[in-house]
């Protein structure tokens, strides 16, 4: 037998649900979203400060240390870096972000310098 229901709540259940799920769903994704972008920027960031302290090593040439710094950057799909070389060592690397936030950027930049070791 079906109950009649006289107050007209039928579908609340289902309305509660959505109203409950799709806030928790957005902010799920955001919390994924924010903590990939916060991983990415450490990798980088990690990155850079070890490529930059081998360059500046006395016994290592800017070849040598181009080619790590492009061994270390190949898991990043998209990110590019350069090498400046000098009394102080420098790198900049760009990485594409993945975030699709309207107020995030587009593009990460990571630099580092270290001073160059002197034989001598």
């Amino acid at each position: 037998m079906r109950r009649s229901n006289p107050s007209g709540e039928q579908g609340a259940a289902l309305v509660e649900f959505v109203l409950i799920l799709v806030p928790f769903v957005l902010l799920a994704t955001l919390q994924i979203n924010w903590l990939a972008d916060v991983m990415e920027r450490a990798e980088l960031r990690a990155i850079a400060i070890e490529t930059v302290r081998y360059a500046a090593l006395a016994d290592v040439t800017p070849s040598e240390a181009t080619v790590q710094l492009n061994t270390r950057l190949r898991s990043f799909s998209g990110a590019s870096g350069s090498l400046s070389f000098g009394s102080l060592d420098s790198i900049s690397i760009r990485f594409p972000s993945h975030q699709w936030l309207p107020w995030s950027s587009r593009v990460l930049e990571v630099r580092s310098f270290a001073q160059a070791e002197v034989i001598g």
